[in-house]
């Protein structure tokens, strides 16, 4: 149904093109779906059992066990399983044995014997293997037992570092791939070619650790805001944005140029060669090992690998996707603390009142009503500042009580005291930032002739200050026709149809259209 080439497509460098086609249906074209009809019967624990042992024989270099030997090997686990310890009869484990034959899950081998005579009535002698996708449906059973019980913690610490130094081995073992071919050694060419293989997947298994970590991090962080507020949960909660903050944004802003400076060598022509002719002599490697022996291969190209890191890791790509939900569902449950305070600082005021009320009416005398204690208990606390008058059966107006002009408290009339300029002359705050602005461009763009253009990128930027300037510059020179810049002798022109530029020092990183700063006579 599907041929070679889409199917190489779906597993290779297209394989999204090749997703519409709609070849993602090969992935179980060829599959024996028995399997599923095996793990859904009634006597499934016991094809397990009967199926595992088999797969126990195979590890111990047992390919084809006897029939006999498989039945006797099984007998104290089924029965084990068994209600009552009910006995395991040869009959059952004959039909049940058929029925795995049947559905393609192992497939059998007569025995070849001598007859020892024309009276000989020994039944067929049969030899059983598993087949192939029983052993991977078996091995996927394992994985999944050893991540429920044993699952791998992930250092989340130093996963960035971990990929960078798999990025930086990968260069490592090319140069050395490429003098095991100058000095044709075969032996090391191969070891090498293996390393740069496992390496590349390292750094991508890395990578999903790094995604799989902030998205777990955000749904903690959505499942708070779901649940009712609970002191011990906000600990936890603050305690995984410390390590957020500590592990990941600090670190990818460190590590990122240099994980993206790796990539771009390993994505170079003399670096693609190298990666074609590891997969070259990996493949005739893995063609050398025996077909009972192979547990499975890789199907990925590296080349398909390498692109998806350069978008996971560039600007704007999907760790910073990553990161920003992370950020959201942050200022979401930053609210919800706010929230929570503002609460607390609520009732806290509203018991104040209840305290005061409570003093006052266990001043009053003995022959006090309880009626009109619980009455004056349960008004609410603000009512001891109403003037007006209310009861019981007479309720106070509803306006707001009025207050005259007189008892409302006026600040002192404080008279401005006149400045001394020492023989300066004033000056606005604007002419203030153009004249510091002025300095700035002329130390960093030194003996600029009139009429010379200078790119913005031409400059040397070092500190966050210098990107201040910078917007300051832009802002005076773009905006209202430029008539501020103009002031102080200089004009900005943006490129047309130019790209984008980076301006950037060792902390800081800032993406602008391109720009030309021209210097002009002063107006």
């Amino acid at each position: 149904m599907y041929s070679k080439e889409e199917i190489v497509n779906l597993l290779g460098l297209n394989p999204l093109a090749e997703f519409d086609r709609g070849t993602a249906g090969a992935l179980t074209n060829r599959r024996n779906r028995n399997v599923g009809a095996m793990f859904f019967s009634e006597s499934s624990s016991e094809y397990i059992q009967i199926l595992y042992r088999m797969l126990l024989f195979r590890r111990e270099y047992e390919q084809e066990p006897l029939y006999e030997n498989i039945f006797e090997a099984v007998i104290p686990a089924i029965e084990s399983v068994r209600e009552n310890n009910r006995k395991y009869l040869r009959d059952e484990f004959d039909r049940q044995m058929t029925q795995l034959y049947n559905w393609k899950l192992v497939d059998r081998r007569l025995e070849k014997e001598r007859l020892r005579g024309y009276k000989d009535s020994r039944r067929d002698r049969y030899r059983f293997r598993l087949t192939d996708d029983t052993i991977a449906f078996l091995l996927w059973l394992e994985e999944r037992l050893h991540a429920d019980f044993m699952p791998a913690p992930d250092d989340t610490e130093n996963l960035l570092e971990f990929v960078l130094s798999r990025l930086k081995d990968i260069g490592v073992e090319l140069k050395k791939l490429d003098n095991a071919l100058q000095e044709e050694a075969e032996e090391k060419a191969a070891e090498c070619s293996s390393s740069v293989i496992f390496y590349l997947h390292h750094a991508d298994e890395g990578t999903a650790k790094i995604s799989r970590r902030l998205s777990e991090i955000s749904a903690t962080l959505g499942e708070f805001l779901l649940e009712n507020y609970n002191f011990s949960r906000a600990k936890e909660i603050v305690a995984e944005l410390g390590v957020y903050i500590e592990s990941y944004l600090r670190r990818v802003s460190l590590l990122r140029r240099k994980i993206n400076s790796e990539l771009e060598k390993v994505i170079s022509e003399d670096t693609q060669n190298g990666l074609k002719k590891c997969v070259r002599l990996y493949e005739r490697q893995l063609e050398k090992i025996p077909s009972f022996m192979r547990r499975g291969r890789r199907s990925e190209e590296p080349q398909t690998i390498i692109s998806r890191l350069r978008d996971y890791y560039k600007r704007q790509g999907n760790i910073d996707i990553l990161c920003g939900r992370v950020n959201d569902s942050a200022i979401k449950v930053l609210g919800k603390f706010s929230a929570y305070l503002q609460e607390v600082e609520r009732k806290a005021k509203r018991l104040e009142f209840l305290d005061r009320r409570i003093k006052e009416l266990a001043s009053l005398p003995p022959d006090a009503r309880p009626v009109d204690f619980l009455f004056d208990l349960l008004r609410p606390a603000f009512f001891p500042f109403d003037p007006n008058y209310w009861n019981a059966s007479i309720r106070a107006e509803p306006e707001m009580p009025l207050y005259s002009e007189r008892q409302k408290r006026r600040p002192p009339r404080v008279h401005i005291k006149k400045r001394c300029h020492d023989g300066k002359i004033p000056q606005t705050l604007d002419e203030v930032k153009l004249h510091e602005l002025r300095r700035w461009i002329e130390r960093k763009y030194p003996q600029m002739p009139i009429g010379d253009s200078r790119s913005i990128e031409d400059a040397d930027y070092s500190g966050i200050e210098d990107f201040y300037s910078f917007m300051q510059l832009v802002k005076y020179g773009l905006l209202g026709e430029g008539r501020m810049l103009n002031k102080i002798g200089y004009m900005v022109k943006p490129e047309e149809g130019g790209g984008t530029v980076f301006i950037e020092d060792k902390e800081h990183c800032l993406e602008v259209p391109a720009i030309f700063l021209e210097k002009q006579k002063n107006e």
